[in-house]
């Protein structure tokens, strides 16, 4: 439960400082202005409605945008099933210790950890400057 309470928080983190980077692509396009005022709307009614899940989808979007789709539906599919665990445990349902898989949530935490640690401040505000110069 600790593992996962460590994942939770990386997602629900990660994602306030991820959602903008996430969701600019969609300004990108014809109409940029109507584009821009829609998503700032649909941000303010979504923002305390966002589940876990679709937290996790933008945070893997932005820390992974290279890999395979594959790759990527593997990690949705662990963390649901991980969050199901989670969740049918806290709801008091039986468990198994010896079946608990701590060895793939511990994977997941590290995997996103490392990618977050990775992933460069940049990347998180697409306004920045590109000049090399470090940011804090």
């Amino acid at each position: 439960l600790s593992g996962w309470a460590a994942l939770e928080i990386l997602i629900a983190k990660s994602f306030k400082s991820y959602e903008q980077a996430f969701l600019s692509p969609f300004t990108k396009a014809e109409q940029p202005t109507l584009r821009e005022r829609f998503l700032a709307r649909i941000k303010g009614v979504m923002k305390d409605k966002y589940r876990l899940t679709d937290k996790f989808i933008a945070v893997t979007s932005v820390l992974f945008p290279g890999a395979a789709d594959g790759d990527v539906q593997q990690d949705y599919e662990k963390f649901c099933k991980l969050k199901d665990l989670r969740d049918s445990i806290f709801h008091g349902e039986p468990f198994s210790e010896k079946e608990l898989p701590v060895h793939e949530l511990a994977a997941l935490l590290r995997k996103y950890v490392l990618a977050r640690i990775a992933t460069p401040n940049q990347a998180l505000n697409t306004d920045a400057p590109t000049s090399g110069a470090p940011v804090s």
